[in-house]
């Protein structure tokens, strides 16, 4: 519901922006039409030239909010580590790995679950929420389809770890050409060092054989 009322608000923000720059250029051009030596004129002149500031700050701000904050986010993002925006759930994830050692499976499940429903991005948690499943539950299903719907992901967070053990459960499975399909796909990421990269050709090359 959220999800639908912003991308409502961004078309209706749309409009708005077109219709001030629309109004605001019309009234450049009467601009132009606008001679002087008339008190009546002169003043029509500067009431338009007033509207045309307006309507252009009005737009521009509206342009800001809606396209050139959007960029500024997502290329501070590109600087800083993607896991910048997650530092505050780090003190939850600590608490629940506490839970996992002593073996309270269910109850670390429980939160490692919601944490990753609010950020399924998050690579930390759903890792810890897929080893939960694959080593400690032996619940494969629900770990392949955690790692699967990670993966699936144009864009996720950084986690070598996470590709192998997927990887690995995918081969424990037997489903060699998913497997093949999945580090093939994660190959072309940029987001792998070289050495990361070399390693996910290694087994490439042994699940060919």
């Amino acid at each position: 519901m959220k999800d639908l009322l912003n991308k409502i608000a961004f078309i209706i923000g749309n409009f708005i922006m077109a219709g001030f720059f629309i109004y605001g250029a019309y009234r450049l051009f009467s601009l132009q039409s606008v001679g002087g030596g008339n008190g009546a004129i002169m003043l029509e002149g500067v009431l338009t030239g007033l509207i045309i500031i307006a309507c252009g700050v009005s737009s521009g701000l509206l342009f800001y909010l809606l396209y050139i904050r959007k960029w500024t986010e997502n290329f501070f993002d590109l600087i800083y580590s993607p896991n910048n925006k997650y530092k505050s759930l780090q003190p939850n994830i600590l608490s629940i790995l506490g839970l996992i050692q002593k073996e309270q499976y269910e109850n670390a499940k429980e939160k490692l679950e919601k944490i990753c429903q609010e950020h399924p991005l998050y690579s930390d948690a759903v890792f810890m929420l897929f080893n939960l499943y694959f080593e400690k539950l032996k619940d494969y299903e629900s770990a392949y389809l955690i790692g699967r719907d990670f993966f699936s992901h144009k864009k996720t967070d950084k986690n070598i770890d996470f590709l192998f053990r997927y990887s690995d459960l995918l081969n424990l499975m037997e489903a060699t050409d998913e497997n093949l399909q999945l580090l093939q796909r994660e190959l072309k990421k940029s987001h792998y060092s070289n050495h990361e990269k070399k390693m996910i050709s290694l087994r490439i090359k042994y699940l060919q054989k």
